[in-house]
């Protein structure tokens, strides 16, 4: 006998894969604009299949209206590009300290593309960014970027509407946090340039 998934589990899974594929376009790493498309979206889809299950019970039923319908899904993709542009946002705390670097050594003249942010940036931002990505990965921190993945469950679920003013407190102390790193990772070089330009 053929086996068929009910227009509710069809569903749960739509709106799993509209939170998660948002979160994976914007999570550092895979979610690079050098990571192909179909490898992103793969992922995603990977991620909403083990994670369908899960919180299938947990979902309300489904809208009787077309409106409820996306008005649902816009809800999952807005938590997820929330959580994923945080993310985003203090990964780019590496690119920051390059830019300061190059600024500070006369290197910002050497433009090369920035993989993980998809534009033109200094070579040294460059390299610090794919530093920085290359020990994610290595240290297994992109474990932690998927757990937040799950996790969020926890914290928005799908009933809970989005915190617009908690998102956007959040986003400036992020960008705040990032621009704050950036310096301080790049602060032996701005020393040593403020020491040398006063002694000649």
């Amino acid at each position: 006998m053929d086996s068929y998934a009910t227009a509710a589990q069809v569903y749960v899974a739509g709106l799993v894969f509209a939170r998660v594929g948002a979160m994976v376009m914007l999570m550092p790493g895979i979610g690079d604009t050098s990571v192909p498309a179909r490898v992103r979206l793969g992922f995603a889809l990977l991620m909403s299949l083990l994670l369908t299950p899960l919180l299938q019970n947990t979902v309300p039923g489904v809208p009787t209206s077309v409106g409820g319908l996306w008005g649902q899904v816009i809800h999952e993709i807005l938590i997820g590009l929330m959580i994923g542009s945080v993310l985003k946002l203090f990964f780019t705390a590496m690119s920051t300290a390059g830019e300061v670097i190059s600024m500070q050594t006369t290197l910002s003249f050497a433009q090369t593309t920035n993989p993980s942010m998809g534009q033109s940036s200094t070579a040294v931002a460059t390299f610090l960014s794919m530093l920085g990505l290359t020990l994610i990965m290595a240290t297994d921190l992109h474990h932690l970027f998927i757990g937040a993945i799950v996790k969020s469950y926890d914290l928005f679920p799908f009933s809970r509407a989005v915190p617009v003013n908690d998102a956007a407190t959040l986003a400036v102390r992020t960008v705040a946090d990032s621009f704050s790193l950036g310096i301080q990772l790049a602060a032996p070089v701005i020393v040593f340039s403020l020491v040398f330009n006063l002694a000649t």
